[in-house]
């Protein structure tokens, strides 16, 4: 009897056994890192860091695969990558090598599958609420030609559109205001003044804002020959610089700013490829525009996800409020709306007041909640609705 308890004992710990290897999977990967001006350890550091991010993003990829419903694979890869490291139980170096001072490091990584499984699956959820997302890009640029006349051109924004397009948002575009052309303060720090008198004149969450030049250098400019030996161009030379921010246009809040310049090297190898400097410029925005925009938008995942998890901050405005007690009231009854997290009221003045309120949902959700409440025999009528915010007023 004491026998076959043991060989029970004996299969369930082997069972558990299995079931905890099974929830683990094991990816080797190699990353690199220039040492620079830096220590050799450093960069053995960052090179580790960034095998252990492929390690992981490799394992989210047979992930993604499984998934026949994926959008935005990219997207998503960008996501995991940011947390990466947090999912590698454990890890061994497997070999080290330094050469023309580039450190190469290869690793083996113990990766929990079940929570890498879960941030996959949440970040899927929440690029799938990108496509009910409205984004304006309102980036104004100019190209200064080699003879120094300046015109408006296209080629970074048009590239930006293009990414987001690619994930789902709904696109705006200056026309959709209804106003004229969008007048671009100087410098993104202006940009959440500007960001709110946009949001007035269109029905957006975000808008992607800033501005970015190119200027076309001439010949002579260069450290190489840029004419052939029958003094026909052959390299076209392009400077240039951008600095832009992803807006949240209730608030005016700032997500995220990217600000660069043109990598001259860079530019030089790519110049050799084109036949002219708009080409020059365009490809630059197209090789470096997954790095832009992933800098944009990464800010804008974490913002949904904050939502979610602590709720939306909508407005609430409302008029044909006659005293104070009914302005608490209304508090009152906001906060026993379900999903509503917390309410804060804000002044009181006209029979109009304000309210904010941390709801896990849309202001279109919250809208058609509040038009069937009453409160004090007097009705809630809702009047408007844009952005997250919800105007109501009190029947009589």
């Amino acid at each position: 009897m004491n026998a076959l308890k043991l060989g029970v004992v004996s299969v369930v710990l082997a069972s558990a056994a299995f079931a905890a290897e099974a929830n683990i999977v094991t990816q080797e990967a190699t990353g690199q890192a220039a040492v620079g001006s830096g220590t050799e350890e450093k960069a053995f550091e960052e090179a580790k860091a960034q095998a252990l991010r492929t390690a992981v993003e490799q394992a989210a990829g047979v992930i993604v695969q499984a998934d026949t419903v994926t959008r935005n694979s990219s997207l998503l890869m960008d996501q995991v990558s940011t947390k990466a490291l947090g999912f590698v139980k454990k890890y061994d170096v497997l070999d080290k090598k330094v050469e023309k001072k580039v450190v190469t490091v290869k690793v083996k990584a113990e990766i929990v599958a079940s929570d890498l499984e879960k941030e996959v699956a949440a970040v899927q959820m929440l690029i799938g609420k990108l496509g009910f997302k409205k984004v304006l890009i309102a980036v104004q640029e100019q190209s200064i030609d080699s003879k120094g006349v300046s015109t408006k051109s296209e080629i970074l924004p048009t590239v930006i559109t293009d990414a987001f397009k690619r994930d789902g948002w709904t696109i705006k575009d200056e026309k959709s205001t209804g106003d004229g052309p969008i007048k671009i303060s100087a410098g993104v720090s202006n940009g959440a003044v500007d960001a709110k008198e946009i949001t007035k004149r269109s029905d957006v969450d975000y808008i992607v804002y800033g501005t970015a030049s190119f200027r076309y250098v001439p010949p002579g400019a260069g450290t190489l020959p840029e004419l052939d030996d029958k003094g026909k161009q052959i390299l076209f030379f392009v400077t240039g610089s951008y600095d832009l921010a992803m807006f949240e246009t209730r608030t005016g809040t700032q997500l995220a700013k990217v600000a660069g310049e043109i990598d001259q090297k860079r530019m030089m190898a790519m110049s050799k490829k084109v036949v002219g400097y708009k080409e020059v410029a365009q490809e630059f925005c197209a090789a470096d525009a997954p790095r832009i925009v992933s800098e944009l938008r990464k800010p804008v995942i974490e913002y949904l996800r904050n939502a979610d998890v602590n709720g939306n901050e909508v407005t609430v405005a409302v008029t044909g409020v006659p005293d104070l007690e009914m302005v608490e009231q209304l508090e009152k009854a906001f906060g026993a709306v379900d999903k509503v997290t917390k309410v804060t009221t804000g002044d009181f003045s006209g029979g109009k007041v304000e309210y904010t309120l941390a709801y896990a949902g849309t202001a279109k959700e919250l809208g058609s909640v509040l038009k069937t409440k009453s409160v004090k025999k007097k009705k809630i009528n809702v009047t408007g609705l844009m952005n997250n915010k919800v105007e109501l007023s009190l029947g009589k």
